[in-house]
């Protein structure tokens, strides 16, 4: 299966652009008050569960999709048969990290929007998140690492995303460490129309080595019958084009009654929204606790269609699938690899998140230390091993959660 790499402001299969024709899937509705309440979607106790859906998504007859968007793996578990499944469906897998870092507690009135983020990036958080890059990253289906954590909804917690920022600079090093393979890393978060754009300035600035490879929107204006016009998109790709970066929905479909209509596939897939978007995924494909999902499982793991749901996703995708390269998108794309950007202003509503970004005890270098020997002690140790001290990457100690022996397995 060949690699998604990104390039300009789109995402490539070979010399072909790639767009993202995917879906959310997660069996139960991400509680992450309780990140252990969370089912890892690719464990080898889910293989029957997946191999069922993998005919639902891209089977004959299924939706057409070739993607899935998961969260909540379990670094304990081994994920390579689940991979290798999907691999076979000709099925990409974005994978949600880092969903363990926090923001402040409190409501949006009592918190200072100037509050210190270093001890808001937990070397915890981080373990797991690397430990789950060591193990997928060689995997050609994994379609990039989507740096997750706490929505940035509200000015007065838009500091947060310095820690964001963090993980993602030091995932990205981490890569170039280890060596092999290097997917792409990027970050996700909801619309908001006051935030949009100090967000994607925030995240798309500065450095290769730092910024974000891709930006994915979940974006739910699109609401029943609508059009490119009445949903708001039209005026979001036009507010957004001249950033380079590769973006996505990370979420789309809005829930208006019984069933949605999906006729958003047909405007996301074209011309309108390609020369910013490169496709995005549905929520979501298990029901629970929502009615957002496309089927429902029983306690007996019997899947029960929602047949409207499913027969739009159906159709709207079989006429997409049909299109020329030519329907789909235009030939010209934009620079992203020598665009530098510029930091919003920071420090007054509605952004307040600054350069400065808060650092791990120790280095990168001892992290993958200690993630290459769990692995190897576990049977997992994959990829070409060059010496760690190949490219030597130095952080500044940081009062994180006071700790500098980083054993992996806590």
């Amino acid at each position: 299966m060949e690699p998604v790499r990104t390039e300009g402001n789109a995402f490539w299969r070979g010399n072909e652009r790639f767009l993202i024709k995917g879906i959310s899937y997660m069996p139960c509705h991400p509680d992450l008050s309780n990140y252990d309440s969370l089912i890892d979607p690719l464990a080898e106790d889910r293989l029957t569960a997946l191999d069922r859906d993998i005919a639902v998504l891209s089977g004959p007859g299924g939706l057409g999709l070739n993607t899935i968007q998961v969260m909540g793996l379990d670094f304990r578990n081994n994920h390579g048969k689940a991979l290798n499944m999907l691999a076979e469906a000709g099925i990409y897998v974005l994978v949600k990290i880092c969903e363990r870092l926090k923001a402040p507690k409190g409501g949006r009135n009592g918190i200072d929007p100037n509050f210190d983020t270093a001890p808001y990036y937990k070397v915890s958080a981080m373990r797991r998140a690397l430990r789950t890059v060591h193990e997928l990253a060689d995997y050609p289906n994994v379609l990039g690492f989507v740096v997750g954590g706490p929505h940035i909804t509200w000015p007065e917690t838009s500091k947060i995303a310095e820690v964001r920022r963090a993980a993602v600079r030091d995932v990205k090093t981490f890569l170039r460490l280890r060596g092999g393979r290097i997917p792409p890393v990027g970050t996700n978060t909801r619309d908001d129309a006051r935030m949009r754009i100090p967000m994607l300035e925030y995240f798309t600035a500065g450095s290769s080595q730092e910024r974000v490879d891709f930006f994915g929107l979940g974006c739910y204006s699109w609401a029943g019958r609508s059009s490119f016009q009445i949903s708001g998109w039209q005026n979001m790709v036009q507010q957004l084009e001249q950033y380079p970066v590769p973006m996505f929905l990370s979420e789309y479909g809005t829930s208006m009654g019984d069933y949605r209509l999906w006729e958003e596939v047909d405007c996301l897939y074209s011309p309108d929204m390609t020369g910013v978007f490169s496709g995005g995924c549905v929520y979501t494909y298990f029901e629970s606790n929502n009615p957002y999902g496309i089927v429902k499982v029983d306690e007996d793991g019997n899947l029960e269609k929602k047949w409207k749901e499913t027969q739009g996703l159906q159709k709207h995708f079989g006429v997409v699938n049909q299109r020329s390269p030519a329907e789909l998108y235009s030939a010209d794309t934009k620079d992203y690899e020598n665009w530098t950007g510029q930091f919003p202003a920071a420090g007054q509503n509605p952004w307040y998140a600054t350069s400065n970004l808060p650092s791990l005890p120790g280095t990168i270098e001892d992290f993958l230390r200690e993630v290459r020997s769990d692995a190897a002690d576990e049977g997992r140790e994959a990829g070409p091993q060059p010496p760690v001290t190949a490219h030597p990457v130095q952080h500044t100690q940081a009062v994180t959660e006071g700790v500098t022996n980083l054993n992996l397995n806590q």
